[in-house]
């Protein structure tokens, strides 16, 4: 095995690793809300200096192969984490990964733990998954290739883990003491404590809910209502209830003035069970419009999911404007270096009267990989000043990443043969 074969294969794909792991980020960001599930959500693509810490222990450990082959063996290039607020809402959470990924392998950490069961050391849940084709701000089917590592679990152990691997695995001063290992321990045990108080909080939450007289503050804590009420049910006992759009349902109530304990505990009894029977929302919105309870139902119904739709849209286009500005800053700073360069060719063909077409076809002749990117990034920034198609959020954020890859090329390759 190269190592600098895969680092160089890696320096020229890294932005579209990126990309799927914002994709990734962005689908489940839109799951959790969208069923009441507090988490924070992030993404990134794997740092090249661990990568090759990677690659050359491999070679230590004799478990060499030739360049392709080691780089599909890596499984984590592209990675998401899921902190749950709640350690309790695991069991959803991967059902939500499970119903809206092709899921490819799962790992528990300890292995053979159980849910809800403490354990020491680090608690975890990780998948490995791809895009399915279609997905929501999926731009292309490409983007469906990748493999996506997606680690689950609590705020506070996620926490904690980030310090014990950069300590452990990482140590820059030699290895650490007993004593620094003990304090380690305590700190998990601590973060086991931790996560038993968040069950307990949320329980707490969960009663609070259920006997407040007035109305639902958000979703989530309409959601929260929800599990409390499930709790016991023949749809809890016989698997983990599928909520579905609680956000929809939410804003159906508050228009539909139900949006209350009292008046929603009307809705939420005998529920159907089985797997392929209608999410707990569904079932919710299908009882209150057969009940004849509302005046107009069905069309505040709609209504509410276009409010859900047009505030997600909304979210969305709040991103553009900057990422646009953003765009045309790194974009001229490109056109800028590229003039340069030609200049510096002495190239009198194409300097006469600088053209971006020109000047990448040229750079294909240095480096083709970045000049296709860079065509692709250059159709993207003529369809934003001509307004041919408005570009969405992660599309922008693609060639972004790639127009800074090309910068830094400029600076490591072509200012050095220049």
């Amino acid at each position: 095995m190269a190592v600098d074969d895969v680092m160089t294969r890696y320096s020229r794909e890294r932005d579209y690793y990126e990309t799927v792991s914002s994709l990734c980020a962005c689908q489940c960001r839109g799951l959790l809300a969208s069923r009441g599930i507090r988490a924070l959500v992030t993404n990134r693509s794997e740092d090249p200096v661990s990568l090759e810490q990677k690659l050359r222990q491999r070679l230590i450990d004799g478990s060499c192969g030739d360049a392709e082959q080691v780089f599909r063996s890596i499984i984590d290039l592209a990675g998401v984490r899921i902190a749950m607020y709640f350690p309790g809402d695991l069991v959803e959470v991967e059902k939500l990964i499970e119903d809206n990924f092709q899921v490819e392998g799962r790992k528990q950490f300890p292995e053979g733990s159980r849910p809800k069961e403490p354990i020491f050391g680090y608690s975890a849940a990780h998948y490995h998954v791809r895009l399915r084709p279609g997905s929501p701000g999926d731009p292309e089917a490409r983007y469906c290739e990748a493999l996506v590592e997606i680690q689950i679990a609590s705020v506070l152990m996620h926490a904690w883990v980030e310090v014990e691997h950069d300590l452990m695995y990482k140590p820059s001063t030699g290895q650490l003491s007993s004593d620094e290992c003990e304090i380690l321990s305590q700190l998990n045990a601590l973060v086991i404590a931790g996560e038993t108080a968040l069950n307990h909080l949320q329980r707490a939450m969960e009663r609070r809910i259920r006997t407040v007289k007035t109305q639902f503050k958000n979703h989530y804590d309409m959601a929260a209502y929800l599990y409390d009420e499930l709790k016991g049910t023949p749809v809890h006992a016989a698997r983990e209830p599928q909520m579905g759009r609680v956000d929809v349902l939410f804003e159906f109530l508050r228009l539909a003035k139900l949006d209350s304990p009292k008046c929603l505990s009307k809705f939420v009894d005998g529920f159907d069970v089985g797997p392929n029977v209608n999410t707990v929302a569904r079932q919710i919105v299908d009882r209150i419009l057969k009940c004849d309870c509302v005046e107009n139902a069905l069309a505040l119904y709609k209504k509410a999911q276009s409010i859900v739709e047009r505030r997600l849209l909304s979210d969305d286009s709040t991103q553009v404007p900057q990422k646009v500005g953003e765009y045309a800053l790194v974009w001229a700073t490109l056109e800028t270096r590229l003039r340069r360069w030609m200049l510096a060719r002495s190239d009198d063909a194409v300097t006469r009267r600088f053209s971006v077409g020109a000047a990448l076809r040229k750079l294909a002749e240095v480096n083709a990989v970045i000049a296709e990117k860079l065509e692709y990034a250059w159709r993207i920034r003529n369809h934003v000043v001509h307004g041919i198609e408005p570009p969405d959020p992660d599309q922008l954020d693609h060639v972004i990443a790639t127009v800074k890859r090309a910068l830094a090329f400029f600076d490591d390759y072509i200012d050095d043969t220049t």
